[in-house]
């Protein structure tokens, strides 16, 4: 897909979905069996920044050495387009796009898209209402989920995947990482974290939704980057 190709998908799919509120949606920032308190949108935007040190407006050093990694580890072209899922305000949209990688987001509170400080990334946020992506099929050369997957309840693990997987195009890759589990009577230190699953389950949840697990054939040249090495994610990459 050359860019005017990619310009021109960017711009039909603004008109029709991104961005729109949905009919009978919600904006209370919560997923649809969230159990614990804090909501996603101003209230997490809060806690993040004044507990958790991480400013979600931020596109600095940090958001352009994960963007390098990804070019790096995955191939990612100009000719791609992405999906970032659990995007916040876009800030890794941002360094990507930067670097001339263009792309869509996803979150499940308006909040954040309303909020977002990054101008050219904005029009390409949409909000995630009742596990639907929205986002047409067949859109994503690769998709991207970073630390998000372990804020999802157990129960809509499986239904988000599924449509996440519905955007993808065949053979796309999707790159998830997310926390270790932690150990016995260890402070999570955020009550948002509610999968926290090993990697054993988390592998039957992926072949569950059909995917390939095909981790080892990227993970060697991703740990190869100082930010995943030091970080000591749980990663997991999948094929459709």
């Amino acid at each position: 897909m050359n860019n005017t190709e990619i310009d021109k998908n960017i711009s039909e799919q603004n008109n029709k979905t991104v961005g729109v509120p949905k009919k009978n949606g919600s904006d209370d920032g919560m997923y649809k069996n969230q159990e614990n308190k804090i909501k996603y949108g101003q209230e997490y935007f809060e806690f993040s920044k004044n507990h958790r040190g991480f400013d979600m407006r931020c596109c600095g050093k940090w958001q352009e050495e994960f963007a390098d990694m990804l070019i790096d580890t995955f191939g990612l072209k100009e000719t791609m387009i992405l999906f970032d899922v659990g995007t916040a305000m876009g800030a890794n949209l941002e360094a990507l796009y930067r670097k001339n990688i263009k792309g869509f987001g996803a979150d499940v509170s308006q909040w954040y898209i309303d909020n977002c400080p990054f101008p050219l990334i904005k029009p390409n946020l949409g909000v995630i209402i009742n596990n639907k992506m929205p986002f047409k099929s067949d859109m994503f050369d690769f998709v991207l989920m970073s630390q998000v997957i372990e804020h999802i309840p157990e129960v809509d693990i499986v239904a988000n995947l599924h449509d996440i997987k519905r955007t993808m195009r065949k053979g796309a890759i999707f790159y998830i990482s997310t926390v270790n589990p932690p150990k016995p009577n260890e402070d999570i230190g955020d009550p948002t974290h509610i999968s926290c699953f090993e990697k054993s389950k988390w592998h039957e949840i992926f072949l569950e939704c059909g995917f390939e697990i095909c981790t080892d054939e990227y993970e060697p040249r991703l740990l190869a980057h100082k930010l995943a090495a030091d970080n000591q994610w749980l990663n997991f990459i999948l094929r459709k």
